[in-house]
Protein backbone atom coordinates (compact mmCIF):
# COMPACT_ATOMS: atom_id res chain seq x y z
CA UNK A 1 0.00 0.00 0.00
CA UNK A 2 1.99 3.26 -0.75
CA UNK A 3 2.35 6.05 1.49
CA UNK A 4 -0.14 8.30 2.40
CA UNK A 5 0.64 11.76 3.13
CA UNK A 6 0.41 12.58 7.08
CA UNK A 7 -0.55 15.11 9.31
CA UNK A 8 1.04 16.10 12.41
CA UNK A 9 -1.90 15.79 15.67
CA UNK A 10 0.06 16.65 18.61
CA UNK A 11 3.82 16.96 19.85
CA UNK A 12 5.71 16.16 23.73
CA UNK A 13 8.67 15.96 25.24
CA UNK A 14 9.73 13.42 27.91
CA UNK A 15 12.17 15.35 30.48
CA UNK A 16 14.12 14.00 33.00
CA UNK A 17 15.09 16.34 35.99
CA UNK A 18 16.33 19.37 33.58
CA UNK A 19 17.42 17.54 30.67
CA UNK A 20 15.00 16.56 27.57
CA UNK A 21 14.92 13.37 26.76
CA UNK A 22 13.15 13.06 23.32
CA UNK A 23 10.43 14.43 21.34
CA UNK A 24 7.64 12.32 20.20
CA UNK A 25 5.19 13.33 17.49
CA UNK A 26 1.75 12.17 16.73
CA UNK A 27 0.75 11.91 12.69
CA UNK A 28 -2.59 10.80 11.16
CA UNK A 29 -3.58 10.67 8.20
CA UNK A 30 -5.17 14.05 5.92
CA UNK A 31 -8.94 12.27 6.31
CA UNK A 32 -8.95 11.77 9.55
CA UNK A 33 -6.71 14.75 10.29
CA UNK A 34 -9.81 16.88 8.69
CA UNK A 35 -12.20 15.20 10.84
CA UNK A 36 -10.24 15.81 14.15
CA UNK A 37 -9.93 19.20 13.37
CA UNK A 38 -13.39 20.37 11.99
CA UNK A 39 -16.27 20.85 14.47
CA UNK A 40 -20.25 21.41 13.83
CA UNK A 41 -19.48 24.41 14.99
CA UNK A 42 -17.13 25.49 12.43
CA UNK A 43 -18.39 28.10 9.31
CA UNK A 44 -19.16 24.86 7.30
CA UNK A 45 -22.49 23.87 8.93
CA UNK A 46 -22.60 20.88 6.62
CA UNK A 47 -19.31 19.40 8.74
CA UNK A 48 -20.26 16.39 10.64
CA UNK A 49 -17.80 14.39 12.68
CA UNK A 50 -18.37 11.19 14.81
CA UNK A 51 -15.78 11.70 16.76
CA UNK A 52 -15.92 13.54 20.43
CA UNK A 53 -13.98 17.29 20.68
CA UNK A 54 -12.52 16.43 23.67
CA UNK A 55 -12.27 13.59 26.32
CA UNK A 56 -11.08 9.70 26.69
CA UNK A 57 -13.81 8.82 24.19
CA UNK A 58 -11.97 11.51 21.40
CA UNK A 59 -8.50 9.46 22.27
CA UNK A 60 -10.29 5.63 21.86
CA UNK A 61 -11.83 7.06 18.61
CA UNK A 62 -8.56 7.92 17.36
CA UNK A 63 -7.17 4.64 18.50
CA UNK A 64 -10.31 2.79 17.14
CA UNK A 65 -9.60 4.45 13.92
CA UNK A 66 -8.95 2.36 11.13
CA UNK A 67 -6.98 5.53 9.69
CA UNK A 68 -3.23 5.35 9.06
CA UNK A 69 -1.46 6.61 12.26
CA UNK A 70 2.11 6.78 12.67
CA UNK A 71 4.49 7.89 16.37
CA UNK A 72 8.10 10.01 15.37
CA UNK A 73 10.33 9.92 18.37
CA UNK A 74 13.08 11.93 18.10
CA UNK A 75 15.99 11.68 20.69
CA UNK A 76 17.90 14.56 21.96
CA UNK A 77 20.58 12.99 23.85
CA UNK A 78 23.01 10.06 22.76
CA UNK A 79 20.85 7.22 23.97
CA UNK A 80 21.33 3.41 23.39
CA UNK A 81 19.16 1.25 22.00
CA UNK A 82 18.94 -0.91 25.14
CA UNK A 83 18.15 2.06 27.41
CA UNK A 84 15.28 2.92 25.20
CA UNK A 85 13.90 -0.73 25.34
CA UNK A 86 14.09 -0.55 28.90
CA UNK A 87 12.22 2.58 29.11
CA UNK A 88 9.59 1.71 26.67
CA UNK A 89 9.12 -1.99 27.61
CA UNK A 90 8.46 -1.40 31.31
CA UNK A 91 4.96 -1.02 31.35
CA UNK A 92 2.79 -1.90 34.15
CA UNK A 93 -0.24 -3.92 33.33
CA UNK A 94 1.22 -5.66 30.23
CA UNK A 95 2.46 -9.69 30.12
CA UNK A 96 5.63 -10.33 30.26
CA UNK A 97 5.36 -11.95 26.91
CA UNK A 98 4.57 -9.01 25.09
CA UNK A 99 6.67 -7.07 26.96
CA UNK A 100 9.44 -9.05 25.60
CA UNK A 101 8.83 -9.24 22.55
CA UNK A 102 8.38 -5.10 22.52
CA UNK A 103 11.43 -4.46 23.83
CA UNK A 104 13.51 -7.27 21.41
CA UNK A 105 11.97 -5.40 18.86
CA UNK A 106 13.02 -1.66 19.39
CA UNK A 107 16.76 -3.00 20.20
CA UNK A 108 17.01 -4.91 16.78
CA UNK A 109 14.87 -2.07 14.97
CA UNK A 110 17.55 0.39 16.17
CA UNK A 111 20.44 -1.63 16.30
CA UNK A 112 19.75 -2.06 12.59
CA UNK A 113 19.56 -6.07 13.48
Amino acid sequence: QPRQPMNLLGVGTRKKAILNIYSVGFYVSKPLWKELTTTTTSKNKNAKTNIPAKGPKRCQAIVDSKAPKAVKLTFVMGIGPEKIAEAMSGLKGVSESVRTEFHDMIVNGLSGG
